[in-house]
C-alpha cells in the first residue's frame, strides 16, 4: 500500500509542475498577449488625480510579485507621508501619531492610525483630533483600551464598507478593508489615502481625500467589470470544479502533529483569494511565498497529505480523489489560460503550472513541526492503523466513530455485514469533540445517518434489519431525511422517499459492477464479479461515470482506461483483504473524483 501511494504521489507531483519550472516574466505584458480583466476608471472626481491612480493600479496588477501600489503611485507624482515611528500598543498592534494640515488653511490637525496584525495582513483604524487629545484610545502605558463611543472631538475616518457596486467576490468580507499609513499621500496641499478590498486578485481600489473634520469622500475608483465574469468561467469547467471541491473538502478538515491544516475563516478567504488570482491574475506571486513554510506548494505539503490520510479511510478517499483531480484540472486550466490569455498551449501548461500549484497550496496550513520528510515511523503503521478502523468491531476513535459507522460511511456493504455479525451496535452514537484545534461539533450521528449521507440504499436496509433507529436525530436536530439529502447517491425522486421506503426498493440480488462480469479479463476484474462489496462499489462507478462523460468526453473516456489499468498495477502486490481493501479505495476515490465532476 505505501509503494502504492508513493507511486501515485510521484506521478501526481509531476503532472502538476513539481519539476524545475521556466523562468516567468516580469510583467504581464509578456506574460500574456490578452488583459480579459485589466482595470479601468470607473468613477473620476478628479480627473488628473484618478488618472495618476489608475496608472498605480495598473503597474501594481501587472507585475508578477505583489507590489506596494505606492511604488507605483510614487513614480506618477503623488508625495508619500512618513508616519515616523510607531508606538506599541496591545500584542500585535501599534500606532502611529502624526500632526497634519488636511485642509491646507494652516491650521493642522492630529491623526492617529492604530494598527494590528492577523497572520499575514494589516488592519487599520484612523482618527483625526483637532486638540491632539485622543482620550483613552492610547493608553500611554502601551496597554490597550477597549471603547464603544469616540471621545468628543475626535472622528474615525478609514472606511468601514466598501463603495456602492463594488466588484465583490464571495469569500471575501466586505466590511474587511485595509489601508496602510504608509499609503496615505499628499497631493496639491490635500491628503488622501487608497482603500482596497483584502485580495490581491482585486481591482477594485478606490481613492479617499481625508478632511479635516474626520469625513472621507471618496474621489476615484478602479475597478474591473470583466474580473468576476472571467472568474466564474474558470470555475464553471468541470475539471476545475472538481479540483476546487476536493481541496475545500481537505483543506477544510484534518489535524497531524496538533497542527491543523484549516486556520478558520481567515485562511478560508486566502484560499478564495488564490482562486481568483489564478483566474483574473495568474501571473501573481505572493509576497511571503519563500518567508514561510505556510501554503507552499512542495514534497512537503505532499508527505502531509500522505500522513494525514492516514488512519482514517474518509481522510484517504479524500486525498485520493484529490490525486485522481489533479491532471484534468492541469489540463482544463491550461485551455482557460489560452482562451482567455491568449496563451500558447506551451506557455498555458508552464505558466499556468505555477498558479495552479498557488491555488492549490493555499488551502494547507502545514504544520512547522512537520519534516521535509513527513513522519515515516508513523506511516510505518498504515496498514495496522487502517485496519483495526475498518475491521475491529469495538474500535472507537476519540469522538466515539465505530468500525461500523465506518464502514456505512465508505459504503462497504461486506464490513456492515460482518461488524454486525460480531455484535457491533447499531445504535452506537458519536459524541461532540474539541481537541488541539480539531472540531467535531455535532455529537449522536448513528450508522445509519452515516449511512444515509453516503452509502447506497442496501447498505440502509442492512442496517435497519439489525435495528437501527430511523428516528435518532444528532445533537444539532438533524434526522436521517437531512442526511439523505446530502447523499450523492440518490436521484432527486430517491430523495422525496423515507429511509424505510428506500431500503424496502433495495434488492441485493441487483448489484452488478460497471462492467460485464462474463469479460472478466484481470485479476481485479474477476475480483470485483467475486465480491458483492465490490461489485456495489463498481456499480456506483459506473453510474458516476455515465453522469462525467457527457462533460468531460474522450478525455474523460481515455482517463478511465488509464485509471482502471493503473488500479490493477497499483494492487497486484497485495492479497486477500489488503487486495480487496486496495481495490474498494482506489475505486471509492475514483467515484469520488466523478461525483465532483457532476455536482454544483
Amino acid at each position: 500500500m505505501r509503494q502504492m501511494l508513493l507511486a501515485i504521489l510521484a506521478t501526481a507531483m509531476m503532472s502538476v509542475g513539481i519539476s524545475p519550472r521556466a523562468a516567468a516574466a516580469d510583467a504581464h505584458q509578456a506574460w500574456s498577449p490578452r488583459q480579459p480583466s485589466w482595470p479601468v476608471l470607473s468613477m473620476s472626481q478628479n480627473p488628473e488625480l484618478c488618472t495618476i491612480a489608475l496608472k498605480g493600479v495598473e503597474q501594481e496588477f501587472s507585475t508578477e510579485s505583489a507590489a506596494d501600489w505606492v511604488d507605483a503611485a510614487q513614480s506618477q507624482g503623488l508625495e508619500l507621508v512618513d508616519w515616523g515611528e510607531s508606538k506599541p500598543l496591545y500584542a500585535g498592534s501599534r500606532a502611529y501619531q502624526k500632526v497634519l494640515d488636511l485642509n491646507d488653511d494652516g491650521h493642522p490637525e492630529h491623526v492617529l492610525v492604530t494598527s494590528s496584525s492577523f497572520r499575514s495582513e494589516d488592519f487599520y483604524s484612523g482618527f483625526v483630533s483637532a486638540s491632539g487629545d485622543f482620550g483613552g484610545l492610547v493608553d500611554p502605558s502601551g496597554e490597550s483600551r477597549s471603547h464603544t463611543e469616540l471621545p468628543a472631538g475626535v472622528t474615525q475616518y478609514f472606511p468601514l464598507s466598501p463603495p456602492p457596486d463594488s466588484n465583490h467576490f464571495a469569500g471575501t468580507n466586505p466590511g474587511e478593508w485595509y489601508s496602510s499609513p504608509l499609503e496615505l499621500f499628499r497631493w496639491r496641499g490635500r491628503y488622501y489615502f487608497r482603500s482596497a478590498l483584502l485580495s490581491a486578485a482585486q481591482t477594485d481600489v478606490a481613492v479617499y481625500e481625508l478632511k479635516a473634520s474626520g469625513e472621507t469622500s471618496i474621489v476615484c475608483r478602479v475597478t474591473s467589470a470583466e474580473a468576476k465574469l472571467v472568474a466564474e468561467r474558470m470555475r464553471k469547467a468541470p475539471e476545475i470544479r472538481a479540483l476546487l471541491k476536493s481541496l475545500q473538502a481537505i483543506g477544510t478538515s484534518g489535524i497531524a502533529d496538533c497542527g491543523s491544516m484549516h486556520a478558520g475563516q481567515r485562511q478560508d478567504d486566502y484560499s478564495e483569494e488564490a482562486v481568483l488570482v489564478a483566474a483574473v491574475r495568474p501571473w501573481l506571486k505572493p509576497a511571503n511565498e519563500s518567508e514561510d513554510q505556510y501554503f507552499v506548494y512542495s514534497p512537503r505539503m505532499w508527505h502531509f497529505l500522505e500522513d494525514w490520510s492516514v488512519g482514517e479511510p474518509w481522510n484517504k478517499r479524500e486525498y485520493l480523489a484529490l490525486l485522481q483531480a489533479l491532471l484534468p484540472a492541469r489540463r482544463a486550466y491550461g485551455r482557460y489560460l489560452a482562451e482567455e490569455f491568449g496563451l500558447t498551449s506551451r506557455d498555458a501548461r508552464v505558466k499556468g503550472d505555477e498558479a495552479l500549484e498557488r491555488m492549490i497550496a493555499s488551502r494547507f496550513l502545514i504544520p512547522n513541526s512537520f519534516g521535509e520528510d513527513g513522519d515515516q515511523h508513523y506511516l510505518q503503521f498504515r496498514r495496522e492503523t487502517e485496519f483495526m478502523v475498518l475491521f475491529d468491531p469495538v474500535f472507537k476513535n476519540s469522538f466515539g466513530k465505530t468500525s461500523l459507522m465506518t464502514a456505512a460511511h465508505m459504503n462497504r456493504l461486506d464490513l456492515v455485514r460482518s461488524m454486525l455479525k460480531q455484535g457491533a451496535d447499531p445504535n452506537a452514537t458519536t459524541h461532540p469533540l474539541l481537541d488541539c484545534g480539531f472540531a467535531v461539533a455535532r455529537g449522536d450521528r448513528t450508522a445509519l445517518m452515516y449511512a444515509a449521507e453516503n452509502a447506497s440504499p442496501i447498505v440502509m436496509r442492512v442496517l435497519l434489519d439489525a435495528g437501527a433507529d430511523p428516528a435518532a436525530k444528532d445533537t444539532k436536530g438533524i434526522g436521517i431525511s437531512e442526511y439523505l439529502r446530502l447523499n450523492p447517491r440518490l436521484s432527486a425522486a430517491q430523495r422525496t422517499l423515507s429511509i424505510i421506503e428506500l431500503a424496502a426498493a433495495a434488492d441485493s440480488t441487483a448489484i452488478v459492477p460497471g462492467f460485464d462480469c462474463k469479460r472478466a479479463s484481470n485479476r481485479a476484474e474477476r475480483t470485483i464479479c467475486a465480491s458483492e462489496a465490490l461489485s456495489l462499489l463498481d456499480s456506483e462507478l459506473g453510474r458516476a461515470y455515465q453522469q462525467a462523460l457527457p462533460l468531460i468526453g474522450s478525455e474523460l473516456r481515455a482517463d478511465q482506461r488509464r485509471w482502471a489499468a493503473r488500479r490493477g498495477q497499483e494492487c497486484a502486490a497485495e492479497n486477500g483483504d489488503y487486495y480487496v481493501q486496495c481495490l474498494a479505495d482506489a475505486t471509492s476515490a475514483r467515484e469520488r473524483f466523478l461525483r465532483y465532476l457532476v455536482t454544483d
